[in-house]
Formats: C-alpha cells, structure tokens, sequence
C-alpha cells in the first residue's frame, strides 16, 4: 500500500503592498508541466520565491522563455495600466489556469482583461495583482496608482470577494 505523508501549516494572505522581483528562473511555457499543478512540477517556481525572499521582496515574478511575464512564483498575475485595462498572459504563455484567474476573466465587472502576452517592460507603469485560491487577490507595491488603477483593481478584489462568498452561501461583502 502506498505511503501518504501531509503537512499542513498557516497560510499568510499576501501582504498588501507585497514587493516583487523578476526572478532568473524561468517558466517554459510549452512544458507539459506548465499548465499543471505537478509536485515536481513547482522546483523552479520553489527557486525564484527562494531568491526573491533572499533580496528582501514577497514574491518572484517569472518570465517564460521569450522573456514574456508568465507568473508569480505561487499566483497568476494581473496587470493594470494607468487607463484601468487589465492584461493577464495567457495559457499558452506560461500561466496556470488558476481558479481566481477564470473568475475574475468571467466575472461581472466593468474592467477590461485582456488574456495576452504581456511584456516586462509594461510591470513599471502598471499595478500589479497577484491572485490565487488560497490567498486570494492582492495589491502588490506600487506608489501613485492611477484613479482607473485604483478603480479597476476595487472592482475586480469586488469580484473575488462576492464570488467566494456566493460560493460559501454567505451575504455579500
């Protein structure tokens, strides 16, 4: 018979403000891995957190192979410009198709999402959201945020947050 062995600790919320660094780890996007929760499927991502923490910030963000944002070490990755449009890379970019990910491309909002690939250079003028299950939505760093950045980034932790509750059969927020 097979051998189960589990380990369970307390899982922080990612800080709001969380601070982000471009890790040398990448993501190869056409891995069979890649758009799978794999055990051994998550040393790279293990690596880039690792280094990131190292230098003092929260989470890695990781490029694919052309260089292209793919996602965080742990979390898929939203994008906001200055006009309030969001972009999150697509599957076939390197990221996960997370849960919160889907619900918030689906969700009932006003906010653009554009699924495409998105270039690093755009992470300096952009707000950034980090989302997955167990965490949620988070703001990430980023000083001056533009009235659609802070609109567009309200509406879419909104959305999360009524989905979640309608799935837990509670009230609104």
């Amino acid at each position: 018979p097979p051998t189960v062995l589990a380990s369970m600790s307390r899982l922080s919320a990612f800080p709001e403000g969380c601070k982000l660094k471009l890790a040398r780890a990448r993501r190869y996007s056409g891995a069979l891995g890649a758009r799978c929760k794999l055990v051994g499927g998550y040393v790279d991502n293990l690596a880039a957190l690792a280094e990131a923490r190292a230098a003092g910030a929260d989470e890695a963000i990781m490029l694919n192979e052309r260089g292209d944002v793919a996602c965080a070490s742990a979390a898929n990755i939203f994008l906001i410009s200055p006009a309030g449009v969001a972009a999150t890379p697509r599957l076939s970019d390197g990221a996960l198709p997370g849960v919160v990910r889907s619900i918030l491309i689906a969700g009932a909002h006003d906010v653009r999402i554009e699924e495409r690939s998105v270039r690093v250079e755009e992470l300096s003028a952009a707000l950034v959201l980090l989302t997955n299950s167990l965490r949620g939505v988070a703001l990430c760093a980023r000083a001056g945020a533009t009235p659609g950045q802070a609109r567009a980034a309200a509406a879419l932790k909104s959305c999360y947050a009524e989905a979640l509750a309608a799935e837990l059969g509670r009230e609104k927020p």
